[in-house]
């Protein structure tokens, strides 16, 4: 279906307006940029009045925003809404389905770590599981998406769908039936006294309750501990925010946490309130190579200040 030409500009104009909002180049680079821009909103429009079949625009889009984003450093990259809000329900809780953090490498649909409680932890998938085939269906091909995972893992309670695994050590593929099920969300795995005085930590990422879940784990403490052991393995990262409130949990008041800067973006620092519990307490950080972004600014905040040892294993950026 053809959209009207009122709707093209009204949608020309808005995109204008939001980039309008963004630190504007210098003279010379605007104008070769406003052609740039002029230049896809010309052809847009065009193939909207005069191509004789439909087009997805926003698919198309999509590819050509993916397609100039990759030409940028490794860790730079365009997720659609759509991803978007798919890899946000991990963070809160509102899915169903077997329960596992992944990422895609090489074309391959990898295990960062099973949901601590979720069905993939219960029939025995590992960290650094390759999965290659669901329902008997190879899947590791230069198409797959998180989109498409997300498709073929996730699904109602109770059903179920089988899984062929490779694992690092065996020969042979590994085959699983995995049911289904409401994923536990908890960023706290666990919480006790290590010793007498010193009370371990984990937590597997930053999520929307993070925050709650750490104030609980002390509330109905007959003391305060007077050491921390903040264990970050295997946390890929989460909401930034989250990693803030922890962060700030260890620093004095005045004391920065981070700050961005960019070529065409002037400094902006974030600094602790000094509200945290344990501004005064000793704290050791646990990292692997699976700790990563969010971790690695807590763990960074609190190694730039002198807070407590980082140990472990170096993580995917190496803090």
């Amino acid at each position: 279906m053809k959209k009207k030409p009122e709707a093209i500009k009204k949608s020309m104009v808005i995109s204008l307006l939001l980039i309008a909002l963004l630190p504007w180049p210098a003279q010379g680079q605007t104008d070769i940029l406003n052609q740039q821009v002029n230049k896809v909103g010309q052809a847009l429009f065009f193939i909207q009045q005069y191509y004789l079949d439909s087009l997805d625009t926003t698919g198309a889009v999509d590819e050509t925003i993916t397609t100039l984003v990759g030409q940028l450093d490794p860790h730079s990259s365009y997720i659609p809404e759509a991803d978007v809000r798919s890899m946000s329900e991990p963070l809160e809780g509102k899915f169903e389905g077997i329960g596992i953090e992944f990422a895609i490498i090489r074309d391959t649909l990898v295990v960062m770590t099973p949901v601590a409680g979720a069905p993939s932890e219960a029939v025995g998938i590992r960290a650094d599981d390759r999965i290659v085939a669901v329902d008997g269906e190879a899947i590791s091909s230069p198409e797959l998406t998180n989109q498409k995972v997300y498709s073929l893992l996730r699904g109602p309670k109770g059903t179920r769908v089988s899984l062929t695994v490779m694992r690092r050590g065996e020969p042979d593929p590994l085959y699983f039936e995995v049911v289904r099920d409401k994923i536990p969300i908890h960023s706290l795995d666990a919480a006790y006294w290590a010793t007498p005085d010193v009370m371990y930590l984990k937590i597997n990422k930053f999520a929307l309750t993070t925050q709650d879940e750490f104030i609980d784990a002390f509330k109905n403490l007959d003391k305060m501990p007077r050491g921390l052991i903040l264990d970050l393995q295997g946390n890929g990262g989460g909401y930034l925010g989250a990693a803030l409130f922890m962060a700030e949990q260890f620093l004095g008041k005045g004391e920065m946490i981070l700050y961005t800067e960019g070529g065409k973006m002037k400094r902006q620092e974030v600094h602790a309130s000094g509200m945290g519990f344990f501004i005064n307490t000793p704290v050791v950080v646990i990292m692997d190579e699976r700790s990563a972004s969010a971790s690695e600014i807590v763990a960074g905040a609190i190694q730039d200040w002198d807070r407590g040892p980082i140990v472990g294993r170096l993580s995917l950026i190496h803090i």
